[in-house]
């Protein structure tokens, strides 16, 4: 399927809508002091906090729509210009 100009399976679409789902019921069930298991990366175990979480779902979600739009990923270079603390 082509999705934002690239080739992408429809395994890697709904892993992604999964993703935004376990962080909105995280942020809408979760409890003071409950941790969110990071699902990106299932090797070093991310946790968050409720907080951390909602951003993260707002930076991923803001992902989601420049993909959408056929914008490029910002590079860790791209990231560091723009957050350099």
């Amino acid at each position: 399927m082509q999705y934002a100009g690239k080739e992408v399976s429809a395994l890697a679409v709904s892993e992604t809508a999964r993703m935004l789902r376990y962080y909105r019921r995280f942020i809408r069930e979760g409890l003071p002091g409950q941790q969110c298991r990071d699902l990106e990366d299932e090797w070093r175990s991310n946790t968050f906090t409720k907080e951390q979480a909602q951003q993260r779902l707002s930076f991923l979600v803001n992902v989601a729509i420049n993909r959408k739009a056929g914008l490029p990923d910002i590079t860790p270079e791209e990231e560091e210009f723009r957050n350099p603390y």
